[in-house]
């Protein structure tokens, strides 16, 4: 009924492996084997690995351009848990994904993957020694993602992401109330590497119309070695060069966060800082230069891609439960601290300060009320995401498949470009292109509508159907190279 991917060396688990495919053959499913293994022997171990994985890697993309997949499983070690893991981030998200393995509760804090991955810890090693424990495992590994559903979310209305961390987490009770009675949903995030990648990947799937990124806390563990700072720049550029109306806060800057096993009070790091046991994990005050780091950080980005519909709204009161007078880390530096190292990179006024403490319930509310002043004040009004011009353009008597990606321009801001497949018996003319173009506008009255039309044979999709937006942006970003050549 479906076809998973599963993923291993072959060489040194082929029986493990085998039996996972005839646990998904006896459910009615059809094993893809992506072989991991390699017989190179080097001195250089983590070269061989390495260069195995970019081979796989390729191999995948094969795989999931030409067929649909309903899910991917993948088992092993230590070396097994890093290649299957490296794979599996390229897949997306919601796509069913399940990676057994001996070493990932030990291991599993160096990886930086965000994806939607189940994790099993099994007791036993895979060794070629297939028994009845061994076995149980698999057939329980292979039982989940046999069971698991690939769907994407859909959204029949609007909705905002916002983030939130346990010590910044009093507003999002007052913002859902906000939103609901606008009408939009309203997407929680884990305020941590994991879960902002995550929405920064959703972000450029066109599913928000505005971000409330109130606890940005994990780029302070980015800037100061804590445990929950694995992203990249687009944690950010994610909502700047789309230009999504943003509210940023320093939510959480106070702090960098680490877990019991990193605990050491004598060490350097934790030399002329407060700190404080959470549970498993220790909190440590962030020091003013880090502070300084994280702003320059985030303004860096911001001057790169020039967005025009972002606001940092500063609660002066305190970032945290943690922050406030009084409490383990109140700093009256702080607050000069951000904000005049922010000014160097943003206009004033885009830069709102409050006399309120980010866990007031009212702090939740004026957040959103500008918020929803910066999608209201868009040209054209509301924002409109690439999926409502995807639903538009499917309205057009002429159009069979439509999906809308963005490309950035000199300014550094993404603009919208549509693709399009035509129904049978119309052929892509300069005069269609600017009624199809048109078409979206008249029926949105947005400015953002696509301006560009590409009339395509097929979009490329994934084995599952979904399409790979991906390779579309690709494809514009080597035109534009292209023509910068010429």
């Amino acid at each position: 009924m479906g076809d998973f991917i599963v993923m291993g060396a072959w060489n040194t688990k082929k029986q493990e492996l085998d039996y996972i495919c005839k646990e998904l053959k006896k459910r009615s499913h059809k094993a893809i084997k992506l072989d991991l293994g390699t017989n190179i022997q080097s001195h250089d171990r983590g070269k061989v690995i390495d260069e195995t994985i970019v081979k796989c890697r390729e191999q995948l993309k094969e795989i999931v351009t030409n067929r649909p997949i309903s899910g991917a499983i993948s088992i092993g070690g230590g070396t097994g848990l890093y290649m299957g893991l490296s794979l599996m981030g390229d897949l997306p998200l919601f796509l069913p994904k399940v990676m057994i393995s001996t070493m990932i509760a030990n291991s599993l804090h160096v990886f930086e993957s965000y994806k939607d991955i189940v994790y099993l810890q099994t007791p036993f090693d895979f060794a070629g020694a297939l028994n009845p424990a061994v076995k149980g495992v698999l057939e329980v590994g292979t039982g989940i993602l046999a069971a698991m559903h690939y769907k994407m979310p859909e959204f029949d209305r609007p909705a905002i992401a916002i983030t939130s961390v346990g010590a910044c987490f009093g507003y999002v009770e007052a913002a859902d109330e906000f939103w609901t009675d606008k009408d939009f949903y309203l997407v929680p995030f884990h305020g941590t590497g994991e879960g902002t990648m995550a929405m920064a990947e959703m972000i450029r799937e066109g599913y928000f119309a505005g971000v409330l990124d109130v606890s940005p806390h994990d780029i302070m563990d980015h800037i100061g070695g804590g445990d929950y700072g694995n992203i990249t720049e687009d944690r950010v550029a994610s909502y700047f060069s789309m230009d999504v109306p943003t509210i940023i806060c320093p939510g959480g800057f106070e702090s960098i966060t680490g877990t019991n096993k990193r605990y050491d009070p004598d060490a350097p790091f934790f030399k002329g800082r407060k700190h404080v046991n959470h549970d498993f994990r220790w909190g440590a005050m962030s020091k003013k230069e880090e502070v300084i780091k994280a702003t320059e950080w985030i303004g860096n980005i911001y001057k790169k891609t020039n967005p025009k519909n972002t606001k940092f709204l500063i609660p002066l009161d305190a970032w945290s439960y943690f922050g406030k007078k009084g409490g383990d880390y109140y700093d009256p530096e702080m607050n000069p601290a951000f904000i005049n190292c922010l000014k160097t990179f943003v206009k004033e006024d885009s830069i709102v300060e409050v006399d309120m403490d980010i866990n007031d319930p009212a702090f939740g509310t004026l957040a959103s009320e500008h918020l929803y002043e910066l999608i209201k004040n868009q040209p054209g009004g509301l924002w409109l995401s690439p999926l409502v011009m995807e639903n538009v353009l499917l309205e057009h008597s002429h159009v069979s498949e439509a999906v809308v990606v963005t490309e950035g321009n000199e300014s550094g801001l993404d603009k919208p470009v549509a693709f399009v497949v035509l129904k049978d018996g119309h052929k892509p003319t300069p005069d269609l292109e600017k009624e199809v173009s048109d078409f979206v506008r008249s029926r949105t009255n947005h400015a953002k509508y696509p301006q560009r039309i590409n009339f395509v044979d097929e979009l490329p999709r994934t084995v599952t159907g979904k399409v790979q937006r991906y390779k579309l942006r690709d494809k514009l970003t080597h035109e534009t190279e292209s023509q910068a050549v010429k």
